[in-house]
């Protein structure tokens, strides 16, 4: 075989594999907050973004749809602008799938703290969507 057409053969061998594949893109249906939600049926229940200090749980639903097994969701939450607290969970399905984030009271006299929340979600590190909602 020809030098120069070896040299060249390796060449492009040599960038086919640095060329990445296809971005895989997802989509992020819905984000919503509830009272509850009802795990059989893999909705949110109660729907709501006003909640009392003394509700048993606030829920964040997100409904994702073309996210590969093994993705993460993840929620940064804020509580009048000031940075809360975060979470992440694996989606476990690829089609579509809502995953669920719940703040459960569990100790008799604790509230929820009053105030406005902004919780910015986020899918593989990428930011998908925005919910407030209010404690009051």
């Amino acid at each position: 075989m020809n030098r120069l057409v070896l040299v060249g053969l390796l060449a492009l061998a040599a960038c086919a594999t640095q060329v990445p594949g296809p971005a895989f893109t997802g989509s992020v249906v819905s984000v919503v907050s509830a009272k509850s939600y009802d795990s059989h049926r893999n909705v949110a229940s109660e729907v709501t973004s006003s909640f009392s200090p003394t509700d048993r749980q606030i829920v964040l639903g997100v409904t994702l749809q073309g996210y590969p097994a093994g993705s993460r969701c993840e929620f940064v939450r804020y509580l009048n602008g000031k940075y809360l607290d975060h979470g992440s969970v694996p989606v476990k399905k690829p089609t579509a799938n809502t995953v669920f984030f719940t703040w459960t009271l569990t100790k008799p006299g604790v509230s929820h703290l009053p105030g406005p929340y902004r919780i910015k979600v986020f899918v593989n590190g990428r930011y998908a969507r925005e919910l407030t909602y209010f404690v009051g």
